[in-house]
């Protein structure tokens, strides 16, 4: 029997690749919007060759990007100066608040109501609150993961001290 497929009926997903967490960045997608929109959710530094990895791009063409936005947020590439700033810290890239702006901003936080904590958040005060006093190296121990995000926030929120 020779079926021939209907394009408006969807089509079964091919099998995903062994590692489903790294994909490549579709070669229509801008490098620089791919390397912000990572940047703009990682909680922690990113250094040059992690954000290389993750688009599956060559070090020099993430280093370009990079240089582009800096570029773009500063105000240089003929747009407005934006409210946060792209800054190398630690090896890495991470996306801040400019200062100017960071009573504004510290303000807004401070007035929302509170959020509900993460299981990672609550699992890591578990953690803290059970071994205390404990180092942030124990805890990440522990939990076999890396845990500075979520303890900056437990910090945040007044619920730890270091």
């Amino acid at each position: 029997m020779n079926a021939s497929l209907d394009p408006d009926v969807a089509q079964p997903a091919e099998p995903s690749s062994p590692d489903p967490v790294v994909a490549p960045v579709p070669a229509a997608l801008p490098v620089d919007r791919a390397i912000e929109a990572i940047l703009m959710v990682a909680e922690d530094a990113q250094s040059l060759v992690s954000l290389a990895s993750a688009i599956d791009r060559p070090v020099a063409v993430v280093r370009q990007a990079i240089e582009r936005l800096v570029a773009d947020y500063d105000g240089l590439s003929g747009g407005p100066r934006r409210g946060f700033e792209l800054r190398e810290i630690a090896g890495g890239w991470r996306i801040y608040v400019r200062e100017q702006y960071d009573a504004v901003v510290r303000d807004f936080v401070l007035t929302q109501s509170p959020t509900k904590l993460s299981q990672a958040a609550l699992e890591t005060l578990a953690v803290i609150a059970y071994k205390q006093p404990i180092t942030r190296s124990q805890v990440a121990a522990i939990r076999a993961v890396n845990v500075d995000g979520v303890v900056r926030t437990l910090s945040t929120r007044g619920l730890i001290t270091e």
